[in-house]
């Protein structure tokens, strides 16, 4: 009756678009900045968005998941962040993260199965704001410890390919 819908997960007021919207609005934006700036800023662009976004949400969820500090509570943030993301039409999330406590780094992959911003029509590379949001959101979850997230699988690279793979490292 208020014309709102509120996500039953985090209370927090949400909306909802065909994907196809999101795709095209984001490809306009991405190829008016392309034009005016080149693709590489218009990805960077992207990224940096998707990043901000990604910080932003994940501070609200960092506090209300706090399981603890140790790798393996870490590990739990991260797949706890997959299955509410995937839950909300994002894609279907999964993690594969490794732990060398030894050498106090971590790496794997953040696997996003058909991704709802990709671009198959046209190839802009929108993507880059999911990129940028998985990025946001591991390094708050991981407390500011910076990563770097690099794309070895795309869907727009073939046809057959329905998902994102992200490489992960820490810096």
């Amino acid at each position: 009756e208020r014309g709102i819908m509120v996500n039953p997960e985090d209370h927090q007021r949400n909306v909802s678009f065909r994907t196809d919207t999101i795709v095209n609005m984001m490809g306009g934006i991405f190829e008016k900045v392309e034009e005016i700036a080149g693709s590489e800023a218009a990805e960077s662009i992207f990224y940096d968005s998707g990043y901000s976004s990604g910080k932003s949400f994940s501070e609200k969820i960092n506090n209300q998941w706090d399981t603890g500090y140790s790798f393996e509570d870490i590990k739990k943030k991260i797949n706890k962040w997959c299955e509410f993301d995937s839950a909300v039409g994002w894609g279907l999330f999964s993690s594969e993260i490794n732990i060398d406590e030894e050498n106090d780094c971590l790496s794997g992959k953040i696997r996003i199965n058909e991704p709802f911003i990709v671009d198959h029509k046209k190839k802009r590379k929108i993507c880059a704001f999911i990129r940028g949001y998985s990025s946001g959101v591991v390094e708050n979850l991981l407390n500011s410890i910076e990563v770097e997230l690099t794309c070895s699988e795309c869907p727009l690279k073939s046809r057959f390919k329905t998902q994102c793979v992200f490489e992960l490292k820490t810096k």
